[in-house]
Parts: structure tokens; C-alpha cells; sequence
């Protein structure tokens, strides 16, 4: 009797399914494509003797990833029905043409522009099934977005202006947009196949062998007995959790499903306990030392060392998490939520620190593969998994071992997620393919640089904005292998750094998760809070502003991403600091009690002030200096106002 799947919809939160609810043959595919991942990370071809291009094992990969979304999914996404004959067909087509290609991709390579059959047959078959692919796994938004960029493609020699290509034979662009350098089969399919594939079973093993219940609980007992303590569990464990997972949906669904149910019984409204699980999983993609391997995928993008990326990106990362910490402190201050009140159900820190070696080790293990070995970060992401599966086995977390029955179903459910990031390398693939075979990258530099005029600034909103809409539902890897794509050219073209110009875009892109209309780490949260979609998304916009707003300083201020004497990086992080503090008591309304409204409209002027950059030398200083003084006094005449109260109160 044919076990029947979970239906798949249109979200990152309904597919994958759970490893449980799919077939034996899915699962013997997923653990298939997991240990072709983890073998070719180890670089197990040339162990050997068997020379495979590395475009080859994408192909496979993808060949493999095709077969998996076919056989569980339906065409009609809302389906729970039995397999169909034609998933069946089309998961034994996709699969039989890509292995087909993978063995003669070196002849098809060689000859991309002499035409032929063989070539054309391949590229309509594969490319046909890979747009139903990205359908059924990613939805109808990302096929209409990949189906634009092919038409414009085709038919760009028919625009106007500077949008204008120049023409190219069907036959050719067919063939091109599968098989050339950059395209279906491109980059960001082997980005994904041999680097991001690996991270995900790293993560998804991390997480089974307790180390996400050990960030949990970390975070409750040092965090928990605090003024509004579960909305600190939820900044520090989803940015600690997000930062390994590399998927927003997954994270809000792992630590939502604790943080959610206690800021809302401590008395936290349910729309903003939503909110702040949104943005602080969100934010997990910020932090390094992964960033959900954007960290890696960027030194390989910009051709850096990988302590480069994460040395500029830490700064940003703390900041945004320093800015949570305090919004959520002063929310809780505003709602009279004083303390959680009884610690019971908090483990004391002296058992959970006897688990470290759950975080400590791997992690250790994949800073030392990379750093002071140099090895490649897939080939760390095996040996962090090793260090993971020894600690998980032997060890365990407070008493639980991983099993390896639990271990045969991490491993399947980390190849079916592996699966659906393979279709988005190849929906990527597509875009990135027309916008270098178009000439897309430079109209779009021409384009947002004349509309901006020879403002940085407005350049940068309109960049962020297109940054957001193009990683709109898209986990992390896929939302900065497109957008650097398309969108980074035009900020280096504009004079600014290529790291910051990268971590902007990666920032703007992953904002999509919690700015609407579409917001998945919002609907995910509203989910587990029972909420409304729209009130959630709100929440956590006035909950994550300081997301949108820390591009623009590190973008504009170097000295943020350290690229300056430490005099200057110590001042602005300090200026920084207490802009944030100020700025957020002037939208909570609290400080160290409740401001009027004319102390709170000084702390925005203060707040304002101070994360304003842009100017230069004598000025910007005067003016952060005019601006902290102003926010110092009213914290004094706050501090002060409130002493006499407390005094008059004990007086009575």
C-alpha cells in the first residue's frame, strides 16, 4: 500500500515534509543525495581515482532533487491524494535526464554553441521540469518571477531603450539558459549542491543531537529570570539556533514553539510575542560564524577569506541583537512584566554548561577546519558533522544520546530540505543566467543610478527595496545568490565597498521575511501564536526597525564592519549604541519609566542624531556629540524625576 505524503503547498513552513509522511523511495533518495554531498565535500572522486566535474555532480544532484519534489508533491499543491502516474513520470524523466546529461556534460559543454539535437532535446526536457519543479516546491511567486526573467530573454531585442538586448535564436537561448556557464545548471547550483547541502545536514544533525535544546535552555537560565525573560530566550536562542539552520520558517517553528507560549503566559500580547519570534529568527541569518552559510557563500562570491566576511559582519550582527535585547526589556518595563516569576521550569546552569560540548566542539571544529587548516567549508561542515555525531552519540545532552534510528530519519528529512534549496539553486540559476546573458546587471546599475541621481542614500533605499521584493519566500542562500547577482554590481558601480555592499543586499533581502505583504517568518509565527497574519507582520516591524536601519549605518559608516582606526570604530560603535537605546525608548515610551511626550520626542531627536551618518570629520562628530548630550540630560532629568517620585511614594 502506497503511503501517502503531506501535501505540499506554496511556503517554505509546507515543504519539505516530515521524513515520516513520504515514501521509502523519497527517503532512500534523500539519504542518496545527502551522501553524495557529504562524499563529494570529502572530495571522495579524487580519493579514488574517478575524475567528475563538479558541474557534473550538480547536475546529478539536481537530477536527484527533481526526482524527490516530484514523488512528494502533487500537481495540485492542495492535494493529499496517492503518488499519480505522472509524478512518477515526471520524477523517473527528470532523473533519467539529468543522469543522462551529468555523463555527457563535458561533450555538451564543449560544443554549447554548435547547436544540435542531443543538446536542444535535453535543455527543453530538463528545463521544462525544472520550472514545474520550482511550482510545486517553491510556488506560482518564484515560477511567475523565473518565467519573466526567461521572456525577457527571448524577447528582449523587443524593448526599448537601454532594457534592449540583442537578439538571440531561440534554439541557442534554450540551450544557453540550461547548459551554459551561467545558468539552470550555473553557480548557484553548485553553490548550493556542494557547499549549502552539507551545511543543512550539519544543522539538521546539530539540532538532533540536542544542540537546539541546549541554546534553548541556555538561554532560560542565564535570560529567563529577567523583566520580560522569554522574549530574551527567543532573541538569544533563535540568533544563536538561525545562525546554524539556515532556514528563517525552520527556526521560528524550532524555538517559537517554546518562546512563544511563555512571553505569553509571563503577559506578553500574543501579536507581539509572534513579532519578536519573527524578527529574532530572522536575525539568526545575520549572526556569525554561519550565517546560515551566507558567510561562506559570500567569501566565495567576493574571492575573500572567510574570516573577512564574519569579522565585517559581527559588529552589525551585535548591534541588531543589543537593539532586541533592549526593545524587548523596555516593552516588558511598559507592560509592568517586572520578572517570570517562578524559575521551575528553568534548568539550572550548572547541568546545562556539562552539555557545552554540544555547541563548543563542532563548532570549535568548524572554525579550526577553516581557519587554521584551511580546508574548504563543505569539507568542515563534515567534520563539524563528525564532531556533532560523536558528541550526540556518546555523550549526549542531559541524559539523551542520538539514536540511529533518530539519526536515519535527520539525515533523510536534511536531504529533502536539501532537495528544495537544490530547485531554488536552479530557479536562481535561471535568473542569474538571463541577467549576465542580457546584460540585465548593467542596465540595472544604469537604471538605479539615474533614478537615484548621485545620492547614495537613495540609491541604497531603492536597492533595498528591489532586494526585498527579488527575496521575497526564499531561504537564505537562495535570497543572497540572487540578489548579489542582480543588485550588488550596482552598489560597487556607485563607489561603495564590495563587502558592504554585499552584506547590504544580504540584510535587505532576508528583510522579506517580515515585511509584507508576504512576511513567511511572520505567517509562521502567527501560526504557532494564533494570530492575525497582518497584526503579526506589523509587530514585528516596529519590533525589527533597527534592521532596516543598520544597513544604511555600516553601508555609510565603514568603521561598523571595522574598516577603520580603532579610535573611529570604538566612537561609532559607542554613538551607535546609545542611538539605538534612545531611539527605541522613544517607541516604547519608556526609558527608566514612562516618558512624556516631551522627553520622548527628545530621545527621537537624540536617537535620530546619533545614527546619522554621513558627514564628515569636525561635523559628524559635533553633531553625535550635541545629539548624546541632549540624551543624556533627559535620562538625568529622567532619573531624577523618578527619584523624587519613589520618594514622595515612600513618604505617603
Amino acid at each position: 500500500m502506497t503511503e501517502r505524503p503531506r501535501h505540499s503547498g506554496t511556503t517554505e513552513s509546507e515543504f519539505p515534509p516530515s521524513a515520516e509522511s513520504v515514501p521509502g523511495s523519497v527517503r532512500t533518495l534523500a539519504l542518496l543525495l545527502v551522501v553524495l554531498a557529504l562524499a563529494w565535500a570529502i572530495d571522495a572522486p579524487s580519493v579514488i581515482g574517478v575524475a567528475f566535474l563538479v558541474e557534473q555532480f550538480a547536475i546529478l544532484s539536481f537530477g536527484i532533487a527533481l526526482a524527490i519534489t516530484f514523488l512528494s508533491t502533487r500537481w495540485d499543491l492542495t492535494s493529499s491524494d496517492a503518488m499519480a502516474p505522472l509524478d512518477i513520470v515526471l520524477a523517473v524523466l527528470g532523473l533519467a535526464a539529468s543522469c543522462y546529461a551529468a555523463v555527457r556534460f563535458p561533450t555538451l559543454a564543449e560544443n554549447l554553441f554548435a547547436g544540435g539535437t542531443e543538446a536542444l532535446v535535453l535543455s527543453v526536457v530538463l528545463g521544462a521540469i525544472a520550472l514545474e519543479a520550482i511550482r510545486r516546491a517553491v510556488g506560482w511567486p518564484m515560477l511567475v518571477l523565473v518565467a519573466l526573467f526567461l521572456a525577457y530573454g527571448m524577447f528582449g531585442h523587443m524593448m526599448p531603450g537601454r532594457l534592449q538586448t540583442i537578439e538571440t535564436p531561440i534554439s541557442t537561448f534554450t540551450v544557453y539558459s540550461v547548459f551554459g556557464s551561467e545558468s539552470l545548471l550555473g553557480k548557484p547550483l553548485i553553490i548550493v549542491s556542494t557547499i549549502v547541502t552539507a551545511f543543512v545536514v550539519f544543522g539538521q544533525i546539530f539540532a538532533k543531537a540536542g544542540g537546539g535544546d541546549f541554546i534553548t535552555e541556555m538561554a532560560m537560565s542565564t535570560t529567563g529570570r529577567f523583566r520580560g525573560g522569554p522574549a530574551k530566550v527567543a532573541i538569544l536562542a533563535s540568533g544563536t539556533f538561525g545562525s546554524i539552520s539556515g532556514s528563517v520558517v525552520s527556526n521560528v517553528m524550532s524555538t517559537g514553539v517554546v518562546s512563544i507560549p511563555l512571553m505569553r503566559r509571563i503577559g506578553f500580547p500574543a501579536t507581539t510575542a509572534a513579532g519578536i519570534e519573527a524578527v529574532a529568527s530572522t536575525g539568526g541569518q545575520f549572526m556569525p560564524p554561519i550565517m546560515g552559510a551566507g558567510a561562506f557563500l559570500m567569501a566565495d562570491f567576493l574571492q575573500i577569506n572567510y574570516s573577512d566576511v564574519i569579522t565585517a559582519a559581527l559588529v552589525p550582527a551585535v548591534l541588531f541583537f543589543f537593539a532586541l535585547l533592549i526593545y524587548a526589556d523596555q516593552v516588558a518595563a511598559r507592560l509592568g512584566l517586572e520578572s517570570t516569576g517562578s524559575q521551575s521550569e528553568a534548568i539550572p546552569i550548572t547541568v546545562i554548561l556539562k552539555g557545552m560540548a554540544l555547541l563548543v566542539v563542532p563548532l570549535l571544529g568548524l572554525f579550526a577546519a577553516v581557519i587554521h587548516w584551511g580546508r574548504t567549508p563543505s569539507w568542515a561542515a563534515v567534520f563539524a558533522i563528525a564532531l556533532s555525531l560523536a558528541v550526540g552519540m556518546t555523550i549526549g545532552y542531559r541524559g539523551r544520546r542520538l539514536t540511529l534510528t533518530a539519526l536515519r530519519s535527520t539525515l533523510a528529512y536534511a536531504g529533502l530540505t536539501a532537495a528544495k534549496i537544490l530547485i531554488m539553486g536552479a530557479a536562481a540559476g535561471f535568473i542569474v543566467g538571463i541577467v549576465n546573458m542580457t546584460g540585465l546587471g548593467l542596465s540595472a546599475v544604469f537604471a538605479l543610478t539615474s533614478v537615484g541621481g548621485e545620492s547614495i542614500f537613495f540609491l541604497l533605499v531603492l536597492t533595498a527595496l528591489v532586494a526585498m521584493v527579488l527575496g521575497t519566500g526564499l531561504p537564505t542562500t537562495a535570497v543572497y545568490v540572487i540578489v548579489a547577482a542582480i543588485l550588488a554590481p550596482v552598489l560597487v558601480a556607485a563607489g561603495i565597498d564590495s563587502i558592504a555592499a554585499h552584506l547590504f543586499i544580504f540584510y535587505a533581502g532576508m528583510l522579506s521575511m517580515i515585511t509584507p505583504p508576504i512576511a513567511f517568518a511572520s505567517l509562521a509565527a502567527s501560526a504557532l501564536a494564533n494570530t492575525g497574519f497582518l497584526a503579526t507582520s506589523l509587530a514585528a516591524l516596529r519590533f525589527g526597525w533597527p534592521a532596516y536601519v543598520l544597513p544604511f549605518l555600516f553601508v555609510l559608516d565603514p568603521a561598523l564592519l571595522l574598516m577603520a582606526p580603532i579610535p573611529d570604530i570604538a566612537l561609532s560603535i559607542g554613538f551607535t549604541v546609545m542611538g539605538l537605546w534612545f531611539a527605541i525608548s522613544f517607541f516604547t515610551g519608556h526609558l527608566l519609566g514612562p516618558l512624556g511626550w516631551g522627553p520622548r520626542f527628545a530621545m527621537f531627536v537624540a536617537g535620530t542624531g546619533l545614527l546619522v551618518p554621513g558627514f564628515a570629520g569636525f561635523e559628524e562628530l559635533a553633531l553625535r556629540t550635541a545629539a548624546l548630550a541632549l540624551g543624556v540630560t533627559v535620562v538625568y532629568l529622567e532619573s531624577k524625576r523618578r527619584q523624587k517620585a519613589e520618594v514622595g511614594g515612600a513618604t505617603e
